[in-house]
């Protein structure tokens, strides 16, 4: 009964609201899309079952065409602040799709032919997420409901995890939380950084809901996470996940960063032992760097020497695949390494400009304290900005579609709610007094020296 439910009726009914959702997106609420985008994006173990209906395949790139689509047919596209810097990001990333493909031997990159496109293309959409967020999420109610789907996707994989994941007692490389991501290629230390980031945001956002179910929901969220993120065993998601409560107890939660002081002398007797041998676990018994550390030094290396022969533009996009194609890994491990190595410091600017773009978004929608719903998603932008900013010194957490779809999303809604909230308040319309029924302002018998009309002319 559960399998046919499963394999077919789940499925089949995410497929009917794909169509549904890309219709309406393009001719009456292109939000819908976006919203139904935000659903699947990191859940691949949802809308990847839909490939045997038709379109399945393109559900991605269905949602993202109608909402495009949508956004111009019924008007509601607005010029977004950082527009350009993205923009610019977006053609590089091309341009370099060109290098790559000279420098290796590549098919030109005009179709799919060409191994690197398809990553591209995905990339360059997940980019562009951020116009649609930008200009379809126009009101606060819009940006209520699109992190209330960001938490909500949070709590569904944190849920499926805690129930269907049992830890050892013991760390172990093959047996980590995961989440879906394995469906498209990622591992245990994406779901980890993705759970850390998400889990800032939601704390940033009870920091300031006047609503106590919502609080509560955001709380409950971001407490049920702890359990995937500890046994992900992230090195780069704790270290995220500290970077952000470091912000948030600055700026909000003061007693947390006292908890976190208490906690520092005595953390080998709290945490778990299987997560404490993943943290110290950088030296093997003979006192050498273990296996993985070393082989991530071999790849920095590797990559400070592909940047220094082409330091301006790189060796091109996701090319270090084939630099590395002699090497035991082909990951650098260090997504700032990875992309001067690949798109030189042309690339590594664009990159940190837009990083710091979220964090001083965030920043500005926290300090202008325009409403308490602004305030806090300010608080998590910038939670969730510099956990990005970590998680990426230990990898690519950044440029994959499941992955950084929603740093694009978040960045877009919040550059639109900072937006909103420079834009002068209307005035309101002058009220009228009623005249007093005992005697009128303009009545000559109050003013000296003018005659009294009669009666009946009083009122004319």
């Amino acid at each position: 009964m559960i399998a046919p439910l499963k394999e077919f009726v789940i499925p089949f009914t995410i497929w009917l609201v794909m169509l549904l959702c890309v219709m309406a997106g393009i001719f009456r609420r292109a939000e819908w899309s976006l919203y139904l985008f935000a659903i699947l994006a990191p859940l691949p173990n949802l809308w990847y079952p839909t490939h045997t209906f038709f379109l399945g395949k393109d559900t991605m790139d269905l949602l993202f065409a109608s909402a495009w689509i949508g956004m111009w047919v019924q008007g509601k596209r607005s010029p977004a602040t950082g527009g350009m810097l993205l923009g610019v990001g977006i053609v590089y990333s091309y341009i370099s799709v060109w290098v790559v493909s000279s420098n290796y031997g590549l098919s030109p990159p005009v179709n799919l032919d060409n191994p690197v496109l398809r990553n591209w293309k995905n990339f360059a959409m997940m980019s562009a997420w951020f116009f649609l967020a930008n200009s379809l999420i126009s009101t606060e109610a819009h940006a209520r409901r699109l992190t209330n789907i960001f938490i909500g996707v949070l709590l569904f994989m944190c849920w499926r995890e805690i129930s269907g994941f049992v830890a050892g007692s013991g760390f172990s490389s093959t047996r980590r939380a995961e989440g879906p991501f394995w469906l498209v290629g990622l591992n245990s230390n994406h779901y980890g950084a993705f759970v850390a980031q998400a889990s800032l945001l939601a704390l940033g956002l009870a920091a300031y809901e006047t609503v106590k179910r919502r609080r509560w929901f955001f709380y409950g969220a971001s407490a049920l996470a702890l359990y995937p993120l500890m046994y992900s065993y992230s090195r780069g998601a704790y270290a995220g996940f500290a970077a952000g409560l470091v912000v948030l107890g600055l700026l909000r939660y003061r007693w947390m960063l006292a908890a976190v002081l208490c906690l520092v002398p005595v953390w080998d007797l709290v945490l778990p032992s299987s997560v404490i041998e993943r943290v110290t676990m950088t030296e093997n018994a003979d006192g050498q760097l273990e296996e993985s550390a070393a082989l991530r030094i071999v790849m920095w290396d590797l990559a400070r020497d592909l940047f220094g022969n082409s330091p301006v533009f790189g060796i091109g996009f996701q090319g270090f695949v084939f630099a590395s194609a002699d090497q035991p890994l082909h990951n650098v491990h260090n997504y700032y390494l990875q992309m001067a190595a690949e798109q030189g410091v042309v690339g590594v600017v664009l990159l940190a400009a837009t990083l710091l773009l979220g964090f001083w978004t965030g920043f500005r929608l926290w300090s202008e304290r325009r409403s308490a719903f602004r305030r806090g998603l300010g608080l998590g932008v910038m939670a969730y900005t510099l956990c990005v900013v970590v998680v990426n010194v230990f990898g690519d957490r950044y440029s994959q579609l499941a992955m950084g779809s929603y740093f694009f999303l978040l960045l877009g809604m919040a550059v639109r709610m900072r937006q909103l909230a420079a834009e002068p308040e209307p005035e309101p319309a002058p009220e009228t007094e009623a005249a007093p029924a005992t005697a009128s302002p303009a009545d000559p018998s109050l003013q000296p020296g003018l005659r009294r009309l009669p009666a009946r002319d009083a009122h004319v």
